[in-house]
């Protein structure tokens, strides 16, 4: 997960170019549309065929990719706690108790979605990795300095 937000983040920001400037197929704008309805202000990028749309949809921001056949590849969602599904808000301050969201990224592959919470405390700064069943792992924890 950690090489594909970071292979992610090299396109976007290596290839970043606005969908008039790019050979965007029919096919990544219909599932495009389909996945995420009307939205303004998307930045697409291409690489090696792959097109990548990056946008907000109201305060949550949004990177989405598609093969040039228009199959949705995998989207990443950045947003605050209060995006999180409410269960899933309700297991984590229960097995973490006394720490706060910082933020939440949510990272969909295929069919498959995780949520990795970056959390923090006085001392430390955790991530959770939580499944869409409530299931919570910690997967980092770093010193406060």
């Amino acid at each position: 997960m950690k090489k594909l937000i970071l292979s992610l983040a090299v396109v976007i920001s290596f290839a970043t170019a606005k969908a008039a400037d790019l050979p965007i197929t029919d096919e990544v704008k219909t599932s495009f549309k389909e996945l995420f309805g009307a939205v303004h202000n998307v930045q697409w990028s291409e690489d090696k065929g792959n097109f990548t749309a990056v946008f907000y949809n109201r305060d949550v921001k949004v990177v989405a990719s598609f093969t040039a056949e228009g199959e949705f590849k995998h989207s990443i969602r950045y947003y605050k706690e209060d995006g999180l599904p409410t269960n899933l808000r309700k297991g984590l301050s229960r097995s973490y108790k006394g720490k706060e969201v910082f933020g939440v990224t949510e990272v969909t592959v295929g069919e498959s979605t995780a949520y990795f919470v970056k959390m923090q405390d006085a001392k430390h700064w955790y991530t959770v990795k939580v499944t869409p069943a409530g299931e919570n792992e910690l997967v980092e924890k770093y010193n406060k300095l």
